[in-house]
């Protein structure tokens, strides 16, 4: 889990700073510590300097990268576990819809808690002989 939150953070600093698509790589692999450092000195002595840094993004990260599926399945691990289920079950395919669906919801279950909380204020308020009006 720490390695994706890693690469999320690398990503949006990435796009913030509008970094070009050749120099990902280059940028990402200057970030690398401890043993993600070794292996990435591995493959630089594998490969040379040039060829390692002119990877493309997803060969550097295959299982990590954000494929549209990666995305989409980080966001539902996110989700409350309330509707989680519910959004899996659309077999979303698009980043974008999942998150206008995941919003939908949630601003659905916040409606219903908040009613369902009314509720049990309002009949405690009637057994405590009050009226709310």
């Amino acid at each position: 889990m720490a390695t994706l939150r890693w690469l999320e953070k690398t990503e949006s600093v990435i796009a913030i700073n509008k970094c070009a698509d050749e120099n990902m790589v280059l940028y990402a692999s200057n970030l690398f510590k401890g043993e993600a450092l070794e292996w990435w000195n591995s493959v630089v002595q594998a490969k040379g300097r040039f060829k390692a840094y002119a990877l493309e993004w997803e060969e550097l990260f295959p299982h990590l990268s954000t494929p549209e599926s990666n995305l989409i399945n980080r966001y539902i691990l996110g989700l409350v576990e309330e509707i989680t289920d519910m959004v899996k079950s659309t077999m979303p395919r698009a980043i974008d819809s999942t998150i206008e669906l995941g919003g939908i919801m949630t601003d659905g279950l916040i409606r219903k808690l908040e009613e369902h909380k009314a509720k049990e204020g309002t009949k405690k308020d009637e057994e405590n002989g009050f009226t709310i009006k």
